[in-house]
């Protein structure tokens, strides 16, 4: 467990948004709900929110589209699959210990047995997840009935938990170690 005070977490979100494609949970004014939003520019915008519960778009969305192109009409030299460098890396901040489980779940069905999506995959592989704990309970929350915990504990390159100044992070895959070992 390391401590990265919110300056230096800003940096570190700066930096890894130079790989990649980086989405933010964002409390929205007129809703009061967590939404993720992709951050181009810095400093992160004022409505970032990294505490509440789960933001209303799943964790899974990000892998499984409901709209992608996998073929382009016609191609009669190439029967091939795009290749893996046309897929953005995707890194998602606050993602939450439900929605990590829940990507854990259709991981399962995507990538084993008879059948693998491919392109599932791919995007999958170049995913990067910060977990965050759950600072409340929402209504249609129930993790404590599965036996799981309000945090991750599983399923994320880092984790994190706000705390006063700062944040407490986790490394919880080679990745997230990665990341931690070079800031």
């Amino acid at each position: 467990m390391h401590f990265i005070d919110a300056t230096n977490f800003e940096r570190l979100l700066k930096k890894l948004s130079g790989v990649g494609e980086l989405f933010v949970p964002a409390r929205n004014e007129d809703t009061g709900k967590l939404h993720v939003e992709r951050v181009d520019t810095f400093p992160l915008p004022e409505n970032i929110d990294l505490g509440g519960y789960r933001s209303v778009e799943p964790l899974k969305g990000f892998a499984q589209l409901l709209r992608c192109p996998v073929a382009e009409y016609p191609s009669p030299d190439e029967d091939e699959l795009p290749e893996e460098d046309k897929f953005p890396v995707t890194i998602i901040v606050g993602a939450r210990a439900c929605d990590i489980y829940a990507m854990e779940l259709v991981d399962t069905i995507e990538t084993e047995g008879d059948f693998i999506d491919p392109l599932y995959k791919i995007r999958r592989d170049k995913m990067l997840v910060i977990g965050a704990d759950c600072t409340e309970c929402g209504a249609s929350c129930f993790c404590n009935l599965l036996g799981n915990k309000p945090w991750p504990e599983r399923g994320f390159a880092l984790s994190i938990a706000k705390i006063s100044g700062g944040f407490l992070v986790e490394a919880g895959n080679e990745s997230g170690t990665k990341i931690v070992d070079e800031n």
